[in-house]
């Protein structure tokens, strides 16, 4: 008797522990369902939460555009363009009649078609585009080429603040010749030296000088450089033309998109910025370890692959995110004209 009542007790304990874990089955399974769907902003599995996983899964992500239909047939004369612009550029640079055209080719031609070219990049990964690498018709070129001066243009106008904060809060040099003359004037400056002038003068007003640049261009950096992208994302989707960089109305509806998914919008920023930093730091490394070699073989395709494709793929995927939101609505597809309405004819009588 004794043992079968034992047997009923943990039958009943069993069904306990199964009820309880169906439900907290179901509490998990709606929270990891939650979590897919945020987290698709950056493309990774969940099965894998390491972080070398994560790593492997991000790579892929972004390396397999560039391996798969069109991609590296587009990615391949891309890069060999810029084999070829880096090598006349290096070849041509000891003669300053013909560097002074390079110089101007540069800024005016290869900047703006390469920020044109990520442009479209960020439009194919925010509209989910089966091939993402950009095409390479001779009339998108010029096409890539006109977009990326006008948001060449449009960045500079959003970057003049900074410009203009750095050269008001800059060292003064008509205070900086009065303090000096001053300085050495007194008695005792021939005992103190040169030393003690830039000691009690100069390293305190470089320092506050430098203090002052760097809080206004973070809080800049912060808060105003963010919806300067969010509105790219649009221009490049086709919600708003290279105008809007510059109409309230498109300026107060990026600020509202901004504050509503600041998380998203500094998720992806983040990512760029530290970009920027590994971009620049490893260019440096293998610069001073190749003795320079790396600058003429693997720089122009080194910087296209993490300057232009990865940090296009970065705000496409920000677009893409937003889109779902339905914060930004991109133009659709021009719709065919629906066929005229047969016409009437009447029986002749």
């Amino acid at each position: 008797m004794a043992k079968l009542f034992n047997l009923k007790l943990i039958k009943t304990q069993q069904e306990l522990v199964t009820n309880i874990n169906f439900r907290l089955g179901k509490d998990d399974l709606l929270e990891r369902k939650m979590e897919t769907n945020y987290d698709d902003q950056f493309a990774h599995d969940n099965e894998s939460p390491s972080l070398v996983g994560y790593v492997k899964q991000s790579l892929k992500k972004l390396i397999s555009p560039t391996l798969s239909n069109d991609g590296p047939s587009r990615f391949i004369i891309i890069t060999v363009l810029l084999y070829i612009y880096s090598f006349f550029k290096k070849l041509l640079m000891f003669l300053p009649i013909i560097n002074f055209f390079v110089a101007a080719f540069h800024y005016l031609i290869k900047r703006p078609f390469l920020r044109g070219w990520r442009l479209e990049v960020v439009r194919n990964v925010a509209l989910e585009s089966d091939t993402k690498i950009p095409s390479i018709r001779p009339d998108k070129l010029l096409k890539y080429t006109y977009k990326g001066f006008a948001l060449f243009m449009m960045r500079s106008i959003y970057f003049l603040p900074v410009v203009i904060i750095s050269f008001l809060s800059g060292p003064d040099i008509i205070t900086f010749v009065r303090e000096a003359i001053s300085y050495f004037w007194e008695e005792g400056a021939a005992q103190r030296g040169p030393m003690g002038f830039i000691v009690g003068f100069v390293i305190p007003q470089i320092a506050m000088d430098m203090l002052v640049q760097l809080v206004l261009t973070g809080l800049y950096a912060l808060f105003v450089w963010p919806v300067y992208r969010i509105i790219m994302i649009q221009y490049a989707v086709g919600e708003v033309r290279g105008g809007a960089f510059l109409n309230s109305d498109a300026v107060k509806k990026g600020i509202a998109i901004f504050r509503r998914n600041a998380r998203e919008v500094y998720g992806i920023y983040g990512f760029v910025l530290a970009l920027d930093i590994f971009m620049i730091w490893g260019a440096t490394v293998l610069t001073a370890v190749t003795v320079g070699l790396f600058s003429i073989f693997v720089a122009p395709l080194y910087y296209l692959f993490f300057r232009f494709w990865v940090k296009g793929y970065a705000y496409g995927k920000l677009g893409q995110v937003l889109i779902r939101k339905g914060e930004i609505v991109p133009k659709l597809a021009a719709q065919p004209a629906p066929p005229p309405p047969p016409v009437q004819t009447s029986e002749l009588v």
